[in-house]
């Protein structure tokens, strides 16, 4: 069976053929469309071109995968409201499974990578906002509202003296871009991540906002380790291809913890090994667990 997945962002729309072992072929990419009607042209246009028998759905949002619908907000507006899976397996004439971006990456690690050798874990993912899933005895932990794993509203700063308060989200990769364009001058869009986090050991803007990115990571991962005290917390989005992340993090988590350090529980970070194709691989791995691997 050629499996598809599609990662649908907010930025940016992958995709590629799957197999049972995590391999991904006939990789690609599309801007996220303005429209519903175009991202449903867009699948069925990726879907013919790769010859697919099925697909595999990532999706932002308080995702129901049970009833197809897609719940809360998130950086897709236009995917609130309908029954997504169902346009879409109308669309192509064909099996559709979806599931939660931030789920899926946690099945790859559950199922193929990181996480396969635990029971509980956390799986942060930084991208144009900051999500995650909670993993409990090898089993997704979605709570009362279908809402575990927001982690991206973990408040990390805050002025006492003006009200104001900042959630993770704020810092998350995408924004802590934007913000270093706004601070330097630049034209929205015209610095890259890699520019940014390379560029911080001489650009003194550029560091003051890499700084604040990993210290509401560690603020973020340090809540977390705490509040639920997993095994391990694994990171992804584009940000774990940096060999740097991880101890980055916990560098920063020692200053923010300080004299207090002791008192803490350091959490076991590692980046997720599927990185980028994290959540195409737990699409499939979704779809499967409810299909099997043939039709």
């Amino acid at each position: 069976m050629n499996l598809l997945a599609f990662d649908i962002g907010g930025t940016s729309v992958k995709y590629g053929l799957v197999d049972p072992l995590g391999t991904v072929t006939g990789s690609g990419s599309f801007p996220t469309p303005p429209s519903l009607d175009q991202l449903l042209r867009n699948i069925c246009m990726v879907y013919t071109e790769l010859g697919a028998d099925a697909a595999a759905i990532s999706s932002p949002g308080a995702v129901d995968s049970a009833t197809g619908f897609v719940h809360s907000v998130s950086a897709v507006p236009y995917l609130h409201g309908p029954n997504i899976r169902e346009l879409i397996a109308n669309t192509i004439h064909a099996p559709v499974e979806i599931e939660n971006d931030a789920n899926c990456a946690a099945l790859a690690e559950l199922e193929l990578g990181e996480a396969a050798d635990i029971n509980d874990c956390i799986v942060i993912v930084i991208g144009t906002g900051v999500g995650g899933t909670v993993i409990k005895n090898r089993t997704i932990h979605r709570g009362a509202h279908n809402s575990a794993g927001e982690f991206g509203l973990i408040i990390t700063d805050g002025n006492p003296d003006t009200g104001d308060r900042h959630v993770w989200s704020y810092y998350s990769t995408v924004k802590t871009i934007r913000h270093a364009e706004e601070e330097a001058g630049l034209a929205a869009g015209s610095l890259t991540g890699e520019e940014l986090f390379s560029g911080a050991a001489s650009n003194r803007i550029y560091a003051k906002h890499v700084g604040r990115f990993y210290t509401a990571a560690a603020i973020g991962t340090l809540t977390l380790q705490q509040s639920y005290d997993p095994e391990r917390i694994l990171i992804g989005g584009g940000i774990s291809a940096r060999p740097e992340l991880i101890s980055q993090i916990n560098r920063y988590i020692d200053e923010v913890t300080g004299p207090y350090r002791s008192a803490f529980v350091k959490p076991d970070l590692r980046t997720c090994r599927f990185r980028n194709h994290a959540n195409l691989v737990g699409a499939a791995c979704h779809f499967r667990s409810l299909h099997g691997e043939l039709l």
